[in-house]
């Protein structure tokens, strides 16, 4: 894993279903405080392709607004490193499965027991290989020799289509101790 100028930049894609590597989005170091925390999104979109930066679409400015980048240094990664060529464009499970060795190398940059946020359904088949459920207590997973504190929660545009979770979203943020709210 390269860091430069606060971008990592995953290593070759090999088997990656997006047929087009300028679809990929590298990884970013988002923030200047000394403590590292891990965000998992869910794919890429026009945005972050256009400019190769994660997070830059409506979603990432809705979680952005919450980043506490005095304090903290997000590594922000998707659980898939390029923009799904898919009705819809959401990951497979193949793509998935096919990005998940190098979304944990990215997330092996992180120190032992780190947070880690786990942003919408394809983060958490990313993270866990399934479904689980919300909650603003954090599941234990252990990735290689590490064991992080896993919060999952709503992808950002759950706020936007259904504002009645906005509530649920924050207090998931809060309780991380990584976020503003």
């Amino acid at each position: 894993m390269q860091l430069d100028k606060h971008i990592l930049i995953p290593p070759q894609c090999d088997g990656l279903k997006c047929n087009d590597i300028s679809r990929l989005v590298p990884t970013e170091i988002y923030g200047s405080g000394d403590t590292l925390v891990g965000i998992v999104g869910e794919a890429p979109y026009k945005d972050e392709v256009a400019l190769r930066r994660p997070f830059i679409g409506r979603a990432g400015r809705i979680l952005r607004s919450y980043m506490n980048t005095r304090d903290f240094r997000y590594v922000i990664a998707n659980s898939v490193q390029c923009m799904p060529n898919t009705k819809g464009y959401k990951p497979t499970k193949e793509m998935i499965d096919t990005c998940r060795p190098i979304l944990m190398e990215i997330l092996d940059i992180l120190p032992e027991d780190s947070v880690v946020m786990s942003l919408g359904t394809y983060a958490q088949l990313a993270l866990f290989g399934r479904r689980v459920n919300i909650s603003i207590e954090p599941y234990k997973l252990r990735f290689g020799d590490k064991t992080f504190n896993v919060y999952v929660n709503y992808h950002p545009m759950a706020m936007v289509y259904r504002p009645i979770l906005r509530g649920d979203f924050e207090s998931i943020l809060r309780a991380s101790g990584c976020f503003t709210c």
